[in-house]
């Protein structure tokens, strides 16, 4: 089966900084795989690389498709789409006018209507607060409000960066469900995130990132259950 995300000998970083050294992963269509290692890792570095935003060496294709000469708006436009790290939604824009910004891509633009109306339906909250500044939404208001940008924009492969980063733990648990919930229906996900517990509970296949290499992998539930594992990231 072909993969649906893939890189191949990727490295990337920031000018003479080099972060991430030779990694090389594959993504399934309609699985949520993992990316987890503690902080400095890399996970962050790699997703950006994938969605074009991080000068990078290496393959990365979608679908078998290379996309390693397309700018970020271009990977949005074949369906990568990154909810970045620390939400960064345009606060002075209201809700509404977040969302409706990500409907830009060609192969979208048609559906602006359709895709907001699905938005709204997912996140009643959002629908309620559609008028307001998205910079006076709560920490967990603005993750759906980035996750709901990211589906405006039809994306075939998500990619989350730390989307439960400094939420109360109630609020965290309703991002991880909006996550299953959207494996579910048969999105293909990757998702880089600190909670190893519970990402590596929900999660098809996980690699393990340790100074910008994969240093293991494996199904989420069997890393899970390894006592070394257990050890360095959950304390046990």
């Amino acid at each position: 089966m072909t993969a649906a995300l893939a890189a191949t000998g990727l490295s990337a970083g920031y000018g003479a900084a080099v972060v991430v050294r030779d990694v090389t992963l594959a993504v399934a269509p309609g699985t949520l795989v993992a990316l987890v290692g503690s902080n400095g890792a890399g996970k962050s570095t790699l997703l950006g690389a994938l969605a074009g935003l991080v000068a990078a060496r290496g393959a990365v294709t979608l679908g078998g498709r290379p996309l390693d000469a397309l700018a970020p708006y271009e990977r949005v436009e074949q369906g990568v789409v990154l909810v970045p790290e620390g939400r960064q939604v345009f606060a002075g824009l209201t809700v509404e006018e977040n969302l409706r910004i990500a409907a830009f891509a060609p192969r979208v633009r048609g559906h602006a209507a359709r895709n907001l109306a699905r938005v709204f339906e997912r996140f009643p909250r959002l629908d309620e607060r559609r008028d307001q500044a998205a910079g006076t939404l709560s920490g967990g208001e603005q993750q759906m409000l980035a996750i709901g940008r990211a589906l405006m924009a039809e994306p075939s492969v998500l990619l989350l960066d730390e989307p439960t980063l400094s939420l109360a733990p109630i609020t965290a648990r309703a991002v991880f469900d909006i996550v299953a919930d959207l494996r579910a229906q048969g999105l293909t996900i990757l998702m880089a995130e600190q909670d190893v517990h519970r990402t590596l509970a929900m999660a098809d296949h996980a690699y393990l990132m340790a100074s910008g290499t994969i240093v293991d992998e494996g199904a989420g539930r069997a890393l899970l259950d390894r006592a070394d594992i257990k050890r360095a990231y959950l304390g046990l």
